[in-house]
């Protein structure tokens, strides 16, 4: 069983130990809250839905964002209504479309994409030799964010969003209650722990929270695994997909 097989059942179970549920499933329908007879009528097969659906599909092929997972963010946000939205790691904007294009389909809502765009940042609790942060610190950031800006005014997705260049602990202060989080920042351990123990208290009851790469590993460590524990008490989770490196879970 290779390392990612070994982390992916390991996260399980630590879940399993601390939330209320019989084992994680991959993402469904099923798994909303409410609205389930909304999810399951007709108003699913809209054609302009499955038109936009189709759209970032496609827009978003070999990006960050699996297709898996855009679908996730379009389904709960839309199924769900979520209109507060917040993205801790926005990077080039890969999982941001599907929240914008979700948040233009219902005609409501507004998304903070929250990035420092930063080597200095990015790096940071990393050790200088391993390969994230090598790599990291190569990237041309001010490319990377005017990427994001060119696609908002691409798709005309600006009003839905305000564009955050800080920390995630500078950014913390402009959000409130949160309906959707989608938690993809800093892959050091305590820079993943901080972005979870800032945000994750502000997700209203009933909101969702969006844990991504959590099988990532600096130097052989699992770096994720301790932004886990700030989910533990409060939330229940809800599924996985992408063989356990994206869990999903709801605010109690």
């Amino acid at each position: 069983m290779n390392l990612n097989n070994v982390l992916r059942q390991f996260t399980i179970a630590l879940c399993l130990l601390h939330v209320n549920v019989h084992c994680a499933n991959s993402w469904s329908l099923e798994h909303l809250a409410s609205d389930k007879k909304l999810a399951a009528s007709g108003s699913y097969n809209n054609p302009e839905l499955a038109r936009k659906m189709e759209t970032v599909f496609q827009h978003l092929k070999n990006s960050w964002c699996s297709q898996e997972k855009a679908k996730l963010i379009m389904e709960i946000i839309i199924f769900e209504r979520l209109t507060m939205c917040v993205e801790v790691g926005t990077f080039m904007g890969s999982s941001a479309l599907p929240i914008l294009v979700s948040l233009e389909y219902l005609k409501n809502g507004h998304a903070y994409l929250i990035d420092a765009w930063s080597n200095q940042e990015a790096v940071k609790g990393l050790s200088p030799d391993d390969q994230n942060a090598i790599w990291w610190s190569t990237l041309d950031m001010n490319a990377i964010k005017n990427h994001l800006l060119h696609m908002l005014g691409h798709w005309h997705l600006d009003s839905y969003c305000t564009v955050i260049h800080e920390t995630s602990e500078q950014a913390v202060s402009h959000v409130d209650s949160i309906d959707f989080l989608h938690l993809d920042g800093n892959f050091s351990k305590d820079g993943a722990h901080l972005d979870s123990k800032l945000y994750v208290p502000k997700v209203r009851s009933g909101g969702y929270i969006l844990l991504s790469n959590v099988l990532v590993t600096a130097n052989q460590e699992p770096t994720k695994m301790k932004a886990l524990w700030p989910l533990f008490e409060t939330c229940d989770i809800v599924s996985e997909i992408e063989n356990g490196n994206v869990l999903l879970f709801r605010k109690k």
